[in-house]
């Protein structure tokens, strides 16, 4: 999987990418390793920020592409490339590298829907943020039975989808009420 960067290398590919305009000083990366709670979680705070920067470059590369004049299998072809650099050969790796990305992806929705419910998010952010934590959990769950009846890890991998189904059953009865009445049609 390579080396995990120190924060400093992953300031320096943040500045790269024109996401920070300079290199912190010394006093100043100290305050930050304080703020962050420690050196670690400093160096998981750039890693996430940089992960965010990639993920907008991936976005713009992928316009760009459209813009060529590219087509979608091509362009969604390019994504196999992911899983070389993740260092993914075989196909359990690959189930890994989906979980571990459903992972984040709960975590940041999770971070979404908190400011929700605590009122401090933006006028424009939609609550059908709040029923996609359910369906975030529910592909985390299915990746994880994926993952362990892949590895052979677990007796009985497929017991925890009737949990999964139950995610799903709660994510559609949440969207049908958030979901506005349709005229019958003639």
């Amino acid at each position: 999987m390579g080396v995990m960067a120190d924060p400093s290398e992953l300031v320096a590919a943040l500045r790269s990418l024109g996401v920070v305009d300079r290199m912190p000083t010394g006093s100043e990366e100290v305050e930050a390793e304080q703020r962050a709670g420690g050196r670690a979680l400093w160096c998981l705070e750039c890693a996430q920020h940089l992960a965010g920067a990639v993920e907008v470059q991936v976005l713009m590369a992928a316009g760009a592409a459209v813009d060529a004049g590219h087509g979608d299998i091509p362009i969604t072809l390019t994504g196999r490339e992911f899983y070389g650099g993740a260092g993914a050969a075989d196909d359990a790796a690959r189930i890994g590298v989906l979980l571990a990305l459903t992972r984040r992806l709960a975590d940041q929705v999770m971070l979404m829907t908190a400011r929700l419910r605590r009122g401090d998010a933006d006028d424009g952010m939609s609550p059908l943020v709040m029923p996609s934590l359910l369906v975030a959990e529910a592909l985390q769950g299915l990746l994880t039975a994926a993952a362990n009846e892949a590895q052979g890890s677990k007796a009985h991998p497929r017991a925890s989808l009737s949990e999964v189904i139950e995610q799903l059953r709660g994510a559609a009865d949440v969207l049908e009420t958030m979901t506005p009445a349709m005229p019958p049609s003639a």
